[in-house]
């Protein structure tokens, strides 16, 4: 199993590399789509989503945020048309001068033109915060989610470790060939000559010994072992 050590390793390498990058882009590594500030204006701008893809609604928190808020997340399409509606809410313990809670996610059906509103049912954040919409950077570049990603990492490193046990047990399933023994060797050489077949398909006239004067149509005397005709 010697041989297999290199590409285990990089599979567990693969692995343990997919789980860091699909932890860190769940909470570090996002794009940011559309955003309001809770004490500005609750109507986005316009921005652009992609069908299929994952989106995260996030309350970002700065200057050690501290309180809580609630309300109602409305998302449209830029033609007025409701596509989504979530009640959410969040909280800052204001131990952190930047935080960021997410509160919620969502796919959109068509790729298009989106904004959002926030009806505030609650807030008691004394601090600057907003409601965001964000993607991950590993999604947004390679189509693939963040949970998806770590899943695949863990399957990568869960797959290289037993990877010589699952090889081995496939190993000891296979057929084996059975060796052969010394007699059926020592067989296969002895009739392997083909020369053997020739000789003995060869018929002779009977002739007399001329040692012990006994008749015989082989190629020795039966009798004394003398050669009694020569090979071509």
């Amino acid at each position: 199993m010697a041989s297999f050590k290199i590409p285990q390793r990089f599979i567990i390498m693969l692995g343990i590399a997919c789980l860091i990058i699909g932890f860190i882009s769940v909470f570090l590594l996002q794009v940011t789509h559309g955003e309001i500030d809770l004490n500005g204006s609750h109507t986005s701008d316009i921005f652009y989503l992609n069908g299929g893809k994952s989106y995260s609604i996030a309350a970002v928190g700065t200057n050690h945020p501290f309180g809580s808020g609630g309300g109602e997340f409305t998302l449209y399409s830029s033609n007025g048309v409701e596509a989504l509606r979530l009640y959410i809410e969040f909280s800052f313990d204001g131990d952190s001068d930047w935080i960021t809670v997410y509160v919620g996610g969502f796919k959109v059906q068509t790729s298009g033109n989106y904004y959002f509103q926030y009806v505030e049912d609650y807030n008691t954040v004394y601090s600057p915060a907003k409601i965001t919409v964000e993607e991950s950077l590993v999604e947004s570049l390679i189509g693939v989610d963040p949970f998806d990603l770590m899943i695949i990492g863990f399957v990568l490193v869960f797959g290289g470790a037993f990877l010589p046990d699952m090889l081995g047990w496939v190993r000891d399933r296979l057929p084996k060939s059975t060796p052969r023994t010394e007699e059926e060797s020592l067989e296969t050489e002895v009739y392997s000559d083909p020369n053997d077949f020739e000789i003995s398909s060869l018929e002779f006239d009977e002739i007399s010994c001329p040692t012990c004067g006994h008749i015989t149509d082989g190629m020795y005397c039966e009798q004394c072992g003398t050669q009694l005709r020569e090979f071509d």
